[in-house]
């Protein structure tokens, strides 16, 4: 809700979407239907209300979708996560076919969502003055919210456990290591 748009009301087809398409790609706006607003407005509606995903995406002080320009063994980097207390915690929003927890704890890790955690972690110590490489399991929480996107939109928030944040650890150093 952040980020700039334009709803289109109609059908996307024809010149008409295509003109419409090309002004809002011109002022830097993403088209969405109508339904998909819709759609959008009553899951941030539930996610706001949620007891425990409300204060993690929406309460005071939380930093949501900035970029964070980093430095990783020398190589320029930027992560940017959907939402983040600096130097406390940070979550990643998901939307999933069912976010009942052994389901999703599944597809998470196969999906690379605890690699994605880690990687935002180290890019959180870097700006708050920390050695990312000093990062360890006990470290700030870190966070997936998951929702479903249909009626009733079921959340559930996931906390990273040790092992998952091992895990997570371990996928980014595969990955660097690749790259290098």
């Amino acid at each position: 809700f952040e980020q700039p748009h334009a709803v289109w009301p109609q059908r996307r087809a024809g010149k008409a979407w295509e003109a419409f398409k090309a002004t809002c790609e011109a002022e830097g706006k993403e088209p969405i239907s109508v339904k998909d607003y819709d759609k959008a407005c009553q899951m941030r509606d539930a996610l706001r209300s949620h007891p425990d995903a409300g204060p993690i995406l929406f309460g005071d002080g939380v930093i949501r979708e900035e970029p964070i320009h980093w430095v990783r063994h020398g190589r320029a980097c930027s992560s940017r996560p959907d939402a983040r207390k600096p130097g406390e915690w940070i979550a990643d929003l998901k939307t999933c076919r069912t976010a009942h927890p052994e389901r999703f704890a599944k597809a998470a890790q196969w999906s690379g969502y605890p690699g994605q955690l880690a990687y935002y972690s180290e890019a959180d110590a870097f700006e708050c003055g920390r050695d990312p490489a000093s990062l360890t399991s006990e470290m700030l929480p870190l966070y997936v919210v998951a929702i479903e996107p249909f009626a009733p939109f079921a959340i559930v928030v996931f906390e990273l456990d040790a092992t998952a944040r091992d895990f997570g650890r371990r996928s980014v150093a595969t990955c660097w290591e690749k790259l290098t």
